[in-house]
């Protein structure tokens, strides 16, 4: 704003590099309040929300794999026992405590997963706490911008007023001079 005070009614190429100035000043305030701030939001967020999700896949996985061999351990025994034959205590033994660890990868996963699921609803429905602080950064960018560009554009009036009398003054008494009734 100094600036444009300085070149006052200024000519239009320096009207044209102060609003380069603008422009750059711009860019860089737009990305040190708004631009860095939604990505270090985005970061943190999808971050935690990826762990969590990666996490209970995981447990997934694993509960999946105790149901599928207690299914095939139950299906040894049950072939055993049509057979009128008794379970060997091994093949029983093997059978109780992989049913055991599906029990505990039920109970890990079914912990997780809500877990999980909490922290995704919160990331949802507050997400517009985490919103606020952008609308209100872009308003006061927009505002500053607006100052900054009025500085330097409100000043073309006194420019074009100043270029007028530069043209009479140069043109008189010549045939480019302006007509009495001439907006110049």
């Amino acid at each position: 704003m100094k600036v444009a005070e300085e070149i006052g009614a200024g000519s239009l190429m320096e009207h044209q590099q102060l609003a380069m100035m603008q422009d750059e000043m711009n860019l860089i305030d737009y990305k040190n309040h708004n631009a860095d701030y939604i990505s270090e939001w985005d970061k943190v967020v999808t971050k935690l929300l990826d762990d969590d999700v990666k996490a209970v896949r995981e447990l997934s996985k694993r509960k999946k794999h105790y149901i599928d061999k207690v299914d095939r351990l139950r299906a040894n025994i049950n072939k055993i026992e049509g057979k009128k034959e008794t379970p060997s205590e091994k093949v029983t033994e093997r059978l109780a405590r992989n049913e055991k660890k599906l029990v505990d990868a039920e109970a890990a996963y079914k912990t997780k997963a809500s877990e999980c699921a909490i922290v995704l609803s919160e990331a949802t429905d507050r997400s517009w706490v985490d919103f606020y602080p952008v609308i209100k950064n872009v308003m006061k960018f927009e505002i500053n911008r607006l100052g900054r560009e009025s500085s330097c554009y409100g000043s073309f009036h006194a420019t074009l007023t100043a270029l007028k009398s530069d043209y009479r003054e140069a043109t008189k008494g010549t045939v480019d001079a302006p007509n009495a009734g001439s907006a110049l």
